[in-house]
C-alpha cells in the first residue's frame, strides 16, 4: 500500500538525577573505567479505516558493559592505555516495521534554554583532556545484530540489525551540559550516574489515506565508575622472539615457521591473591595478505591473498576459518597459542582479552603494560619488517621506510636503487627454485636466461673476467619460466619480477632482461619484437626490410611501448647469436695470417692468381685454428662475454662510443676493429687485446653522455 504522508514530529526531553562527573586523588597505576549502560526503545503504530485495522508494538531492549583500561600518573593525569572491551545484549519483543522505523530512522531532538538542538545522540567517553574536564562522545557500543529478526524488512535483508538505528539514541550528556562535565579536585574516584527519556508522537493525514498515528519513547540510564582490576593478563613471548623472522612453506597452503606465544592471568596481588581462570579470546589485526608467499612465486595466476599469519587449531582453542580469531574452550589460568607464518614477510598483530569471573580483561605484552598488542614478528621501528633481520643487514638504526629504494653500491650510477623496496627485499624471490632474500646493500639485476649463457659465462675460466656480473658489479639473479610474468612487451605487465605484491613497500614494478641466443647460421629478428616494430613503423614494414644483422654478435631489441632507452623496462629482448663469433674469429686469423713472410711481399695490385693467393691464406688460417685449438676457445669465450655484457650494458642504459670503435680499449662498449698491425703470433689477438676489455669505462673519451659508460648505468625502473 502507498500512503501520501505530512510528517509532523513533536519531541520533549527530560534529563533526570545527573550528578557531576567527578575524579580526584585515584591511586596512580592502572585502572578501568566502567560504562553499564541500558537503553530500552518502546515504539507504537495504528492506523484503521473501513475493513482494516493496523497495530504494531515493537520493544527493543539494549544493556551491557564497556570497560576502558586507563592510567593515572603522579599527578592525578588521567589517560586511556588501551582498546576498549564491550559486552552487549539485545533482545527484540513484538513485532511490526512501522513503529521501529520511526524509531530508528527520526531524528530525535531535545530542548535547551537556547532552543530547539537536533542532536544525535551517543553516550562515550573522551579522555583527551588534562584540565579536569571530560567529555562524552559516540563511540561506546559496537554494531549491533539481531539475527533472525526482520526489524526493518528489506534495510537489514542481511538479517542483521546495523547500528545507524541504534547511535541515534545515546544520551549526550556533554551537550546538556554545554561541552562539559567538571571533576571536583578531590574525590576519591570518577563515578557518575544518570537517565534520560526522549519521547515523540507522530500523526499522519494524507488526502484519500487513512489516519496513521505513531508513538515512540527512548530511555537510557547509564552509570559509570572507576574498578581497580583484580587481574593480569599477559602476553609472553618466547626467550628467542627479537631472532624470530617469518618464513613460509612451500606453497600458500602450508605452513611455515611458527611462534608460540603463552597466555597467562596474574591476579594483581600476587602475593595474597590466587591467579584466576579464565577464557581467552585471541585475535589478529592487520594481518598482511600479501598475494603468493613471497615477491615471484607461484605464478601470478596461482597466487592468491589468504592471510599470511594465521592462529593454529590447537587442543582446547577453536579457531575460525580464516585463522584470525579463536577462543579457548575451557578455562584454565594459561594456555599457549601458536602463530603460523605462511609468507615470507608475515605480519600482524596478536591481541588477547581474557574472561574471568564474568569479567573482560585486556591483554598486555609482559613487562610492558601499555603495551597492549604483541607485533609478530618483533618490529619496533614499525616497517612490518622484521628488526631481527634489519639487524642482521646493518640498516635498523636507519628507520628506512618499506619502499625505501636507495641502494648505492656500485655506486657512481645514473641513479640509485634496483626497483626493489627495502620490504620486498625482505620478504624475498624465488631464483631457480631456491629462496632468497635480498640484502639492502647490494644492487641487483633480474636475467631472464633460458640458454644459461649470462650464467655460464659468469663461470666460466676464460669468460669471467668480462661477464656481466663481474664488469657490472651488481648482483645477478636469475629466473625461471613461472618466476616472472613472461617475456613480450611492458605496456602488457611482461618481465617484470616483483609481481606478487599488494602494493605495500613496492617502489616499482621491477623488469627482468631476457638474454636469448640464435644459433641459426642466418640471424633472424625475434618474430615478436619485428610485430612490435610493425606496428610503428611506416607503411608496417618488417624491420629487417630496411635493416640488416650481417656480422651483427649481439641486438639489444627496444620495447617502444615505453618511452626512452634508460633500464630493463625499455629492454624488450637481448639476442646474442653465437654462429657469427665463429665467423669472426676467422677473419681475425685471417688478418693475422697475412703477416706471414710468405705473403707480406704480396704485391699491392695483385696479379691474375690473387684469387689463388687468398685462398692460400684461408686455407693457413683454417690450418692454424684447428692446430690451436685452446686459443681459439679461449677467443670466443672471452668474446662471448664481452660482447653479451656489451649488449646488457645498453639494458641498462648505456649508449654506443662516438664513434663506436674508439674509447677506452678495455671497455666492453667499444666496437671491435682491426686495431692492430699484422702479427701472426698473435693471431687470435690474445696479447694485444691484454687485458681482455672487462669494464663499463668511466672515462669521458668518446662516451655517449661526456662521461663514461659507468655513469649511465640505470638498474631502477623507477
Amino acid at each position: 500500500m502507498t500512503r501520501s504522508v505530512l510528517l509532523l514530529v513533536c519531541i520533549s526531553f527530560l534529563g533526570l538525577g545527573r550528578p557531576p562527573l567527578t575524579f580526584g586523588q585515584i591511586p596512580p597505576g592502572k585502572h578501568e573505567l566502567v560504562l553499564n549502560a541500558t537503553v530500552i526503545y518502546t515504539g507504537d503504530s495504528h492506523w484503521s479505516q473501513p475493513g482494516e485495522q493496523y497495530d504494531e508494538s515493537v520493544t527493543v531492549n539494549v544493556s551491557g558493559t564497556t570497560r576502558w583500561p586507563m592510567s593515572v600518573d603522579w599527578s592525578g593525569y588521567l589517560a586511556p592505555s588501551g582498546p576498549p572491551t564491550k559486552d552487549y545484549t539485545i533482545s527484540v519483543e513484538g513485532y511490526g516495521t512501522d513503529a521501529l522505523e520511526f524509531l530508528g530512522t527520526s531524528k530525535w531532538s531535545f530542548y535547551r534554554a537556547s532552543g530547539w538542538q537536533d542532536q544525535d545522540f551517543f553516550l562515550g567517553v573522551n579522555f583527551s583532556a588534562q584540565d579536569g574536564y571530560a567529555d562524552f562522545e559516540e563511540g561506546s557500543f559496537p554494531p549491533i545484530a539481531v539475527d533472525g529478526v526482520d526489524v526493518f524488512g528489506d534495510e537489514i535483508d542481511s538479517g542483521g540489525w546495523g547500528y545507524e538505528a541504534l547511535h541515534d539514541a545515546w544520551v549526550n550528556w556533554d551537550e546538556v551540559k554545554n561541552g562539559r562535565m567538571t571533576f571536583a579536585t578531590n574525590a576519591p574516584q570518577i563515578s557518575a550516574s544518570g537517565q534520560g527519556l526522549a519521547q515523540s508522537s507522530l500523526h499522519i493525514t494524507a488526502p484519500g489515506a487513512a489516519p496513521v498515528q505513531s508513538q515512540g519513547s527512548m530511555q537510557a540510564t547509564f552509570s559509570i565508575t572507576v574498578d581497580e582490576p583484580e587481574f593480569d593478563v599477559v602476553i609472553i613471548p618466547p626467550d628467542d622472539f627479537d631472532q624470530w623472522i617469518p618464513q613460509a612453506g612451500a606453497d600458500e597452503k602450508t605452513p611455515g615457521n611458527s611462534l608460540v606465544v603463552q597466555l597467562e592471568i596474574r591476579a594483581k596481588d600476587a602475593t595474597n591473591a590466587p591467579a584466576g581462570q579464565g577464557t581467552f579470546e585471541i585475535n589478529l589485526l592487520n594481518t598482511s595478505q600479501e598475494p603468493g608467499i613471497c615477491l615471484n612465486f607461484p605464478a601470478m595466476d596461482q597466487a592468491t591473498l589468504d592471510y599470511d599469519l594465521q592462529i593454529d587449531g590447537a587442543s582446547g582453542i577453536q579457531v575460525a576459518e580464516d585463522g584470525q580469531s579463536g577462543q579457548t574452550t575451557n578455562a584454565a589460568q594459561s594456555c599457549f597459542v601458536s602463530l603460523t607464518s605462511y609468507d615470507y614477510g608475515a605480519y600482524g598483530q596478536l591481541r588477547v582479552q581474557a574472561t574471568v569471573q564474568g569479567k573482560k580483561y585486556m591483554g598486555h605484552v609482559d613487562g610492558q603494560p601499555d603495551q597492549y598488542d604483541l607485533t609478530v614478528p618483533l618490529d619496533d621501528n614499525q616497517n612490518h619488517i622484521a628488526d631481527a633481520w634489519e639487524k642482521q643487514m646493518g640498516v635498523y638504526d636507519q628507520n628506512l621506510p618499506p619502499d625505501w629504494d636507495e641502494v648505492d653500491y656500485p655506486s657512481d650510477h645514473k641513479s640509485t636503487g634496483d626497483g626493489i623496496g627495502l620490504y620486498e627485499r625482505y620478504r624475498g624471490f624465488q631464483f631457480q627454485g631456491l629462496y632468497e632474500r635480498l640484502t639492502p646493500t647490494n644492487k641487483y639485476v633480474f636475467v631472464y636466461d633460458p640458454d644459461d649463457l649470462v650464467k655460464n659465462l659468469a663461470q666460466g675460466h676464460y669468460s669471467q673476467g668480462s661477464s656481466f656480473p663481474v664488469v657490472s658489479g651488481c648482483r645477478t639473479r636469475f629466473v625461471e619460466d613461472d618466476e616472472w610474468t613472461g617475456p613480450g612487451k611492458a605496456s602488457a605487465f611482461r618481465r617484470v619480477v616483483n609481481f606478487n605484491s599488494s602494493g605495500f613497500g613496492h617502489a616499482v614494478d621491477q623488469h627482468a632482461i631476457q638474454v636469448i641466443m640464435d644459433i641459426e647460421d642466418t640471424p633472424e629478428v625475434p618474430p615478436d619484437w619485428d610485430n612490435l616494430w610493425k606496428s610503428k613503423a611506416s607503411g608496417g614494414q618488417s624491420w629487417s626490410a630496411t635493416n640488416s644483422l650481417q656480422n651483427v654478435l649481439g641486438m639489444t631489441w627496444p620495447d617502444y611501448t615505453t618511452s626512452g632507452f634508460d633500464s630493463p623496462l625499455n629492454t624488450f629482448l637481448i639476442t646474442i647469436y653465437p654462429p657469427l663469433f665463429e665467423t669472426e674469429i676467422r677473419n681475425y686469423v685471417i688478418y693475422h695470417t697475412w703477416g706471414l713472410p710468405a705473403y707480406t711481399n704480396y704485391p699491392a695490385s695483385p696479379p691474375a692468381d690473387q684469387q689463388n693467393m687468398e685462398s692460400a691464406v684461408a686455407a693457413a688460417a683454417d690450418a692454424y685454428i684447428a692446430a690451436n685449438p685452446d686459443a681459439k676457445k679461449e677467443r670466443y669465450f672471452k668474446r662471448l662475454a664481452d660482447v653479451t655484457t656489451h649488449e646488457m650494458g645498453h639494458g641498462l642504459g648505456i649508449r654506443h662510443h662516438a664513434p663506436t670503435g674508439a674509447g677506452e680499449m678495455e671497455c666492453v662498449l667499444r666496437y671491435f676493429d682491426f686495431d692492430f698491425p699484422r702479427n701472426p703470433n698473435d693471431r687470435f689477438e690474445l696479447t694485444a687485446r691484454s687485458p681482455w676489455p672487462d669494464i663499463y669505462c668511466r672515462s669521458a673519451d668518446h662516451t655517449a653522455n661526456g662521461r663514461g659508460c659507468w655513469y649511465e648505468i640505470k638498474v631502477t625502473d623507477r
